[in-house]
């Protein structure tokens, strides 16, 4: 299992580094706050030929070999794209909030949510804060996201936390399946595009908090086997 080190950054303290091992990645699907938006995402990958389940939210398990904070990822095929999502790592008794991108391969996709979940890499933000400095203020922290196809850069996502279901329900709904979570990573689901999916070759995400004034950024570009 990759051991993934993280900086703990918190208000009025010193950082802090930390190893983490990951075993399992859980990667929520369908975990939209508000049903509307939940069906607008079930749409979006219904318009690409992608069955999508009638019961939601959905735990899609997959390697945590597949966790990563490079700034370089590889993918065999053209057709994967990103996420933007928050990542949620119980350690040592504490919840700690980090920034992630389900990459997925959207041909796969296709065949199975399942299978798709498993066949690219998960990048992770290096910077994590600590869920306590946040919990009080959680649904007015800010995910946005922004494609680079090679021309330009255009804003991609750009929703609040309160567009996805709160933490505490999150962690319910995957320690009923999952009771043990030591060296999880958890995924919790992404927000709706603002144009469509996309599969580029370069993307860049943004956690906001405009309480404590901080932010968390991740990036990576997409390198595709195939291509010579």
């Amino acid at each position: 299992m990759p051991q993934l080190t993280f900086t703990i950054e918190r208000p009025k303290h010193s950082p802090e580094t930390i190893v983490y091992p990951v075993k399992l990645i859980l990667c929520l699907g369908f975990a939209g706050r508000d049903q509307s938006k939940v069906r607008e995402h079930i749409r979006e990958l219904e318009a690409i030929g992608v069955e999508c389940p009638a019961k939601t939210p959905v735990i899609y398990p997959a390697s945590g070999l597949l966790a990563t904070t490079a700034a370089t990822v590889q993918v065999v095929g053209a057709d994967t794209g990103p996420e933007a999502e928050f990542a949620l790592l119980p350690y040592q008794g504490r919840l700690l909030v980090g920034l992630a991108s389900d990459q997925t391969d959207r041909s796969l996709e296709k065949v199975s949510i399942y299978k798709s979940k498993q066949i690219c890499p998960k990048p992770l933000s290096s910077v994590l804060w600590d869920y306590e400095d946040v919990a009080d203020h959680w649904d007015e922290l800010i995910l946005r996201s922004w494609v680079n196809t090679g021309t330009e850069e255009t804003l991609y996502q750009d929703s609040p936390a309160s567009a996805l279901l709160p933490v505490p329900t999150i962690m319910e709904h995957v320690r009923q399946e999952y009771p043990d979570l030591e060296g999880v990573l958890i995924l919790s689901g992404t927000v709706p595009t603002l144009g469509g999916l996309a599969t580029p070759s370069k993307f860049a995400a943004l956690l906001s908090d405009p309480v404590l004034g901080r932010e968390i950024w991740l990036a990576y570009e997409v390198k595709d086997l195939l291509r010579k």
